[in-house]
């Protein structure tokens, strides 16, 4: 009887799309990011390589879930690993979201696995967090499982409540992407000619799986947070563009990030999107034309109020981070892909100018993401070379002992006289991954880029030891380094000053 059941849920025709998706996105994963996995980029925060090490920030931050997944995946984040379990994690998102939006054509499936995996999201994530890039991942899977299994039934509401606690609490701003995906599964089940009693039934359903994911979130959060000692400052994080434009911010911001997209070729990707999404409404209001009012009329509002769901806000207690990571890019292209396949998936010129224009923004975010990758490599060996010629200045200081003497840090190289623009690289300064000139882009990455890359025994003092010294006479009149006398003991403690 299990095995009816079985077969009934994933029919063959089903089963052979989910494994078409997953292929295509280990695909493109390969072609568009493999330089990322098999190279050191580590950037940003990403230089801290034993994920581990952060443990309490991350609770602190409300991803408490990190610290447990990175005591089964190991904390050090071999580059390949990462490749090997974001790859896993996101072909199976791809397969989750063909199933949910009952997507089959091997054509639409492509366009899927690439809007998926080739948007500016997982650049910007491997290019700025390496060393957590899986656990974003995992956290996407898990939001778009909790979505798929609340609009399966009543019955696996609580189930879904735990993936969407889960995926949370890896990454908070992933919710917006399983809340986009159920206002889309609403939207299929309209434009298949079902009631908008059932659509609304599957929202309301997915919205209470995703409130009481919520609240076992806040209450795993606060429990964590005791244990260890952490913060516990839980805060509503706007969404991006509410804070200039309040709501209608909010709701304008995704799209003109999608219109303006990051891609090789900025001015023809603008107008390939604007196309896409203008097509895609004229389709679904076409499609939606033969619907009784209340469907009809339930469509439209679902369509827009997407770019809210897109960017959605969530409760942390740290920063706010870039839209990129909320996967609003991906999101806006999977309902064009979808309003498709839903209502016009037999015309075959439609389908074919919608793969020639997705096409030509997947090879020009193909080349983004390589070109990303290799500024990131770049800046990882500018940044061995400044930093080894540091160390030599420092070991060559009368009076140091490596290992022994407290050492300062002043600055950071990014605000260096050092830190110019790369030649050529210029059309990537305004992409947040990239926008840095060395790895190490602040104070806090120098310890870790000290510690974790360089592997040397470097004394470092805190950083509220640091900031007096800098502010002191002393500190103020040292010129930056590589000037002479940009390296100096003062009472005892070796001074680099960076900037």
């Amino acid at each position: 009887m299990k095995k009816l059941e079985f077969k009934a849920l994933l029919s063959r025709r089903e089963a052979r799309a989910a494994l078409w998706a997953a292929g295509f996105s280990l695909l493109f994963l390969a072609l568009g990011h493999a330089f990322g996995y098999l190279n050191l980029i580590y950037s940003g925060s990403g230089v801290m390589v034993d994920a581990s090490q952060g443990r309490v920030a991350q609770i602190s931050a409300g991803r408490w879930a990190q610290p447990f997944y990175f005591a089964v995946r190991g904390g050090i984040s071999a580059p390949m690993l990462v490749g090997l379990l974001s790859g896993t994690w996101l072909a199976a998102a791809a397969a989750i979201i063909a199933l949910a939006l009952g997507i089959t054509h091997p054509l639409t499936l492509a366009l899927l696995a690439g809007a998926l995996c080739l948007n500016p999201a997982v650049t910007a994530i491997n290019a700025s967090k390496l060393n957590v890039a899986d656990a974003y991942f995992l956290a996407l899977l898990l939001c778009l499982l909790g979505a798929a299994l609340a609009a399966r039934g009543r019955r696996l509401i609580l189930p879904a409540a735990v993936c969407w606690c889960a995926g949370i609490a890896l990454e908070q701003s992933m919710a917006a992407a399983g809340l986009s995906l159920l206002m889309l599964m609403a939207l299929r089940a309209l434009l298949a000619g079902r009631p908008a009693r059932e659509a609304m039934t599957l929202l309301v359903r997915g919205l209470i799986a995703l409130l009481l994911g919520m609240a076992l979130t806040l209450l795993g959060w606060l429990l964590m947070a005791r244990r260890v000692g952490a913060d516990w400052n839980p805060a509503l994080r706007l969404p991006q563009g509410a804070q200039e434009g309040g709501l209608l911010g909010a709701y304008l911001d995704p799209l003109r990030r999608y219109l303006s997209p990051y891609t090789a070729y900025r001015a023809l990707g603008g107008v390939l999107c604007a196309l896409l999404l203008a097509g895609s409404f004229a389709l679904l209001a076409l499609a939606a034309a033969r619907l009784a009012r209340r469907e009809r009329a339930l469509a439209l509002a679902l369509s827009l109020l997407l770019p809210l769901a897109v960017n959605l806000p969530v409760l942390s207690g740290d920063v706010s981070a870039g839209t990129a990571e909320t996967f609003a890019y991906a999101f806006l292209a999977l309902a064009c892909v979808m309003v498709l396949d839903a209502a016009f998936a037999q015309v075959r010129a439609l389908r074919m100018a919608y793969g020639a224009g997705m096409g030509l923004l997947m090879l020009s975010a193909l080349i983004f993401s390589n070109q990303v990758y290799l500024k990131k490599n770049l800046e990882q060996q500018s940044t061995l070379s400044i930093m080894t010629r540091v160390i030599d200045r420092v070991e060559r200081t009368e009076g140091y002992v490596p290992g022994a003497t407290p050492v300062a840090l002043l600055g950071s190289l990014e605000d260096s006289p050092l830190a110019v623009a790369r030649e050529g690289f210029e059309h990537l300064e305004d992409f947040d991954a990239t926008s840095s000139r060395f790895a190490a882009d602040g104070v806090e990455e120098n310890t870790w880029y000290m510690w974790e890359i360089m592997g040397y025994p470097c004394n470092l003092v805190s950083y509220y030891e640091a900031e007096i010294i800098a502010e002191s006479e002393e500190g103020q009149a040292m010129p930056v380094f590589p000037a002479q006398g940009s390296c100096r003991m003062l009472d005892g403690v070796m001074v680099v000053k960076l900037s």
